[in-house]
């Protein structure tokens, strides 16, 4: 049986009608414990993150009780369990449901991040893409998918000036390349430095002391509203800002 036989088997094995996964069933393929990931920061996180942001949708885990005890996840949260076991499963999951992908840059980013493979990399980075394509600024573009990929993870360090990556100063001499490797970002070098920038200070603005705040809340203030805003096609600037 060849590589994409068996994922097809794996998933459609475990896929009910309405795209549901036996979570469980790809656990003890895998020889994963179901707890161990549902007690993962990240997946904590994520399920968090999609009951706030969706909360009127179908539930994203859905335990059965009987004779056996199953787990059913939500699509996007069986493309977040796949990237656990092995980076061509969760691939090639994700192109079986890069909709759900598309729909939600956020992971994208998350699991495009966890692949060791080109092929895993890029079906993400064109989830990305696509998620904004629709906004006619270059520059928005990239700041949205730049937010996506790294937002949480660049701060800005008041103390030194540094841009910070994961804690660690962030080299804006090879911050295009770095973008243009990653995400397949092609943004003008000074505009990527100022994304960051943005980023990295609205993130770090509610640990700031006052001091700092006031320094600055007015120059990035329109940032700092910005902050979470997800733009879609009906409304791609949010409304104060028209």
């Amino acid at each position: 049986m060849s590589q994409i036989e068996r994922f097809d088997k794996l998933v459609q094995d475990a896929r009910r009608n309405d795209d549901y996964i036996n979570a469980t069933r790809w656990c003890e393929h895998y020889g994963y414990r179901l707890g161990n990931w549902k007690q993962k920061t990240e997946t904590k996180a994520k399920f968090e993150q999609l009951k706030t942001a969706n909360p009127n949708t179908e539930p994203w885990i859905v335990e059965r009780v009987g004779k056996t005890w199953v787990t059913w996840v939500h699509p996007i949260m069986a493309i977040h369990l796949a990237s656990y076991f092995e980076p061509n499963f969760a691939n090639y999951v994700a192109e079986i449901f890069i909709s759900y992908v598309t729909a939600d840059p956020t992971l994208a980013a998350d699991i495009a991040s966890r692949q060791e493979t080109t092929e895993g990399r890029d079906i993400m980075k064109k989830a990305v893409q696509e998620r904004y394509e629709f906004l006619n600024s270059k520059l928005m573009r990239g700041y949205y998918i730049i937010r996506d990929a790294w937002g949480d993870k660049l701060h800005y360090n008041t103390f030194t000036g540094e841009i910070q990556l994961n804690g660690s100063p962030l080299d804006l001499e090879s911050l295009k390349f770095k973008l243009d490797l990653e995400l397949d970002l092609k943004v003008e070098r000074e505009d990527t430095k100022r994304i960051v920038e943005i980023l990295a200070v609205v993130n770090t603005y509610p640990l700031m002391d006052a001091a700092n705040q006031q320094r600055f809340g007015e120059k990035y203030s329109h940032w700092l509203k910005r902050k979470n805003f997800v733009p879609t096609k009906e409304y791609p600037t949010p409304p104060k800002f028209l």
